[in-house]
């Protein structure tokens, strides 16, 4: 009876005390880990596995997974990612909140009943900032160097199509403008050049 008392105290000593359900996995794809709210241990996990807060959701570099948070809130957490839920409190009323961690990488949400609730709710907090969210979708990704070797990509796709002409402008009656890819706008006339992803314009009664 003693030996039976003891394992009794020790299961209940083994499981945190302020053990709190805040979400379930949904989906997995790769290798998506979670780690003990302490660090102590992680552990590969799959659907339907129960999220608790304060456990740490890491993505490795070719894997990602979909979160629903108890409000309804669907994330995506992207490739190389480390998520967690520090805080909710999921009553339906005006005191519905959460405050979310990214540690490294990116998500995407469509966030739940909280954000109705409660339009100052949601805050989700990285290594530079805190940032309130509002709305019911939200992109979130922090840059280094994969980010600039992204964006050095687009810019040169950009000015390839920038530079390459597909057409010219021979006769021109009325306004006729060009919108270019990078959102600059620009007055056609007989001669202009047209360049690939322009997109034409022109006015009432106008034609070219």
């Amino acid at each position: 009876t003693i030996q039976l008392v003891m394992i009794m105290m020790c299961i209940v000593c083994a499981t945190p005390a302020h053990a709190e359900e805040v979400g379930q996995i949904q989906f997995t794809r790769g290798a998506v880990t979670m780690q003990n709210h302490d660090g102590s241990s992680a552990r590969l996990v799959a659907k339907d596995e129960q999220v608790q807060r304060g456990e740490v959701i890491k993505t490795g570099p070719r894997s990602f997974t979909i979160v629903k948070l108890k409000d309804g809130t669907r994330m995506t957490i992207r490739p190389n990612s480390s998520f967690a839920v520090e805080e909710m409190n999921a009553k339906q009323d005006s005191t519905a909140s959460a405050v979310l961690r990214l540690f490294r990488g990116g998500l995407r949400a469509i966030t739940g009943y909280i954000s109705k609730k409660n339009p100052n709710g949601y805050k989700l907090r990285t290594t530079v900032a805190t940032i309130g969210v509002r709305g019911t979708e939200f992109d979130t990704r922090l840059c280094q160097n994969d980010c600039e070797d992204e964006n050095t990509k687009l810019k040169e796709k950009r000015d390839k199509q920038l530079e390459k002409t597909i057409a010219r402008v021979v006769f021109s009656r009325g306004s006729l403008t060009a919108s270019s890819i990078d959102g600059h706008n620009r007055v056609l006339k007989a001669g202009s050049s047209v360049f690939e992803g322009d997109t034409l314009n022109t006015a009432a009664n106008a034609y070219s």
